[in-house]
């Protein structure tokens, strides 16, 4: 080992390299897992690592209206995850390392939009050289059970709009228009979900044709009732236990009682 590929190797010149593969790139979602490899390359001088950290990162940003002003709220960066895959390893030069990872996404964690980004960063600590540093962005997408429940309201006329979070409540709202208003009982629907266990929770809002509104807040009146919300277990919305096959059926029939109790 030279001394000036020591030198080098402090500043970052020659010294290990890292990179981050991502084995689930296009299924990453609410309530799943994030799974992949750190590659470790070795430089042209041997080195010895202290630990290499992952970490999953969570960036906010808000729009500068005055309303978020007054709320205070910001551009914001959390640490969601930290974990250490490696550690007191010698690097041998040329040689490469891999180590598997694994890290869950929370059920209602928000998903990836114009103001939310996620990224996993990778860092090896090397004593007395510049640390190694590997950055991925990645999204997250809604969950399953609520994919399921779009595909639902499409085939009953409604396509969704605006999937977005509500990064007060920790939940996602959605609104819902017709796609043939002449034939449809809401003129809009608006939908907050949470996932809790696994079980998808719906509140709705709707927003009755004009002609219908007057009649069918009076009746809901009588009742003493406000509108109804609406809870799908994740075990009858994947009977077979396949995310990638839901029960439309059935979700389709829990969504049309409701329609019912308020024609």
């Amino acid at each position: 080992m030279g001394i000036m590929d020591s030198i080098k190797a402090a500043v970052g010149i020659g010294g290990a390299k890292i990179r981050i593969r991502i084995d689930n790139e296009e299924n990453i979602r609410q309530g799943g897992h994030l799974c992949g490899q750190v590659i470790l390359q070795g430089g042209k001088v041997e080195q010895k690592l202290t630990n290499l950290t992952l970490r999953i990162q969570l960036d906010k940003s808000y729009d500068s209206t005055a309303i978020n002003a007054e709320k205070g709220h910001s551009a914001a960066n959390e640490i969601i995850h930290a974990l250490i895959v490696a550690e007191s390893q010698m690097i041998r030069p040329g040689e490469e390392y891999a180590f598997d990872f694994q890290m869950d996404i929370s059920e209602n964690a928000p998903i990836s939009t114009d103001t939310v980004c996620w990224q996993i960063k990778a860092i090896a600590d090397i004593p007395a050289a510049m640390d190694s540093v590997s950055t991925v962005i990645f999204k997250v997408k809604p969950s399953a059970a609520q994919m399921a429940f779009d595909q639902a309201m499409l085939k009953l006329g409604y396509a969704s709009q605006d999937l977005d979070n509500d990064l007060d409540t920790g939940s996602l709202y959605a609104e819902y228009e017709p796609i043939q208003t002449h034939n449809s009982i809401f003129s809009m629907l608006n939908c907050d979900f949470q996932n809790r266990d696994g079980d998808l929770h719906v509140e709705f809002t709707l927003i009755p044709e004009e002609d219908r509104l007057i009649s069918l807040m009076e009746s809901l009146m009588e009742e003493d009732e406000n509108f109804p919300d609406l809870v799908l277990p994740c075990s009858s919305i994947f009977p077979d236990h396949d995310q990638n096959y839901p029960d439309l059926e059935y979700i389709l029939g829990r969504i049309q009682e409701i329609f019912n109790r308020l024609k």
